[in-house]
């Protein structure tokens, strides 16, 4: 049987954020449940011109569906997919009495067939989890076959420019090593991309590298970025040491 892929390593969290009854990720540490500069960014990506108004949304990475469920009131038929049985669970407590369709699989591995076509797909904090350059390629490729033409691919993914000193005062058990964060893994199991480091289990939790090499990553796999619309969040402070980058990609 071949080894999981790191990121079903989300599963545990979910675990503990149902019996902690915490509904949301950014939940966690944080007081709301979309943050400001992700609502406000995907506020101002619907009034544009090119943006879609209403059809088909799909969330990668939906968790507990916070973003299914403001796309669902913004006029959207939305489906969600997450690799967390758990999430998914919550998502659906968490949307009864509105239609919205909730998938427990694997993006990476999913036949995108039975999926249909979107005119949007939310990166809902998904694709800075696929930490392989392959598998990457694989799910950008997939996204462009479930995505119409003309279709936005919406990304929030973290990225460099980091302060290494904050963040290792923030993050003790996570290393960055090249364009990936390892995180300890002793409570995880064993994933594909274990690494002993000092003595220690990490796994690869996520993939950061810098908002260039993003964007050409979207451009290469036949995305065109409006470049005049993303936005970059860099604060590099010890509360938040990683920069963000969010932004609208129109499939080819």
């Amino acid at each position: 049987m071949p080894m999981r892929k790191s990121y079903e390593a989300h599963e545990y969290e979910y675990r503990k954020m149902k019996s902690h009854k915490i509904k949301s990720w950014s939940r966690r540490n944080y007081p709301w449940s979309i943050s400001p500069p992700d609502k406000h960014f995907l506020e101002d990506i619907f009034i544009q011109s090119w943006a879609p108004k209403k059809g088909q949304a799909i969330e990668l990475g939906c968790g507990t569906g916070t973003i299914s469920r403001w796309l669902t009131k913004k006029g959207f038929i939305v489906t969600g997919i997450d690799v967390s049985q758990t999430a998914i669970k919550m998502a659906k407590a968490q949307s009864k009495g509105l239609k919205i369709k909730y998938i427990n699989d694997d993006f990476y591995l999913i036949d995108t067939k039975p999926l249909g076509k979107y005119n949007l797909c939310i990166d809902g904090q998904f694709l800075h989890c696929i930490t392989d350059k392959k598998d990457r390629k694989t799910v950008l490729s997939k996204i462009r076959q479930i995505l119409n033409p003309g279709g936005v691919f919406v990304v929030m993914s973290m990225c460099f420019p980091v302060s290494h000193k904050n963040f290792a005062k923030t993050y003790t058990t996570q290393k960055i090593l090249g364009n990936v964060i390892y995180i300890e893994a002793e409570k995880y199991g064993e994933f594909q991309g274990l690494r002993i480091i000092q003595g220690k289990k990490y796994i690869p939790t996520r993939y950061i590298a810098h908002w260039k090499v993003l964007l050409s990553e979207l451009k290469n796999a036949g995305f065109y970025p409006m470049i005049i619309k993303y936005f970059i969040h860099d604060k590099n402070t010890p509360e938040e040491p990683t920069s963000y980058l969010n932004v609208a990609a129109i499939r080819e």
